[in-house]
């Protein structure tokens, strides 16, 4: 399993989907970067004041804004994996709740004391099936509210505010990767 930066990720997921090859791999964000669906849920014109850069997931789904250090990881199977994102969070709660941190999943998402810290997402390209999340280290809540336009359902945390480092992550991604394989 390798880890990436952001910028090298997002050209080995073009690679690997556009070739249609099975890989699992983890990005770390280097900077602050916005990660959008269909529905956008975005302000264009201020991530350009800004200088933040976007990224179109073509997916279903809004805006996720990412923070320097926070962790994306991508897997990519022919075959569908119907309990893979399912797993992935019970194990991650799994973790926090050995922090005695309180968590919930609702949906694709995974709630720490009440905070949104992950989500994760499936989609089929041609044969591939990929599965993507992403774990909330540091969080800007005054930059996405400024960022965002759709309103918050669920109000996002980082876990650093819980102690949790991007390195703990990364370790407890790839002990969840050698337990699933």
């Amino acid at each position: 399993m390798k880890v990436y930066r952001h910028e090298d990720a997002f050209t080995h997921l073009n690679y690997i989907l556009k070739n249609q090859i099975e890989d699992f791999f983890i990005a770390i964000i280097d900077d602050t970067v916005v990660h959008y669906g269909e529905d956008g849920g975005f302000d264009e014109t201020k991530t350009t004041e800004l200088g933040i850069k976007c990224y179109n997931l073509k997916k279903k789904g809004g805006a996720m804004v990412t923070s320097p250090g926070d962790v994306v990881y991508c897997f990519t199977t022919k075959r569908e994996c119907a309990h893979f994102d399912t797993e992935l969070r019970k194990f991650l709660a799994t973790k926090l709740i050995e922090r005695n941190i309180k968590t919930e999943q609702i949906n694709n998402d995974l709630l720490a004391n009440g905070k949104k810290c992950s989500g994760t997402m499936h989609k089929q390209i041609g044969k591939l099936h990929f599965y993507g999340g992403h774990i909330s280290i540091g969080c800007n809540l005054d930059l996405i509210k400024e960022i965002c336009t759709k309103e918050m359902v669920k109000i996002p945390c980082g876990l650093s505010d819980y102690g949790i480092t991007t390195e703990n992550v990364v370790r407890w991604l790839q002990e969840f990767w050698f337990y699933w394989k």
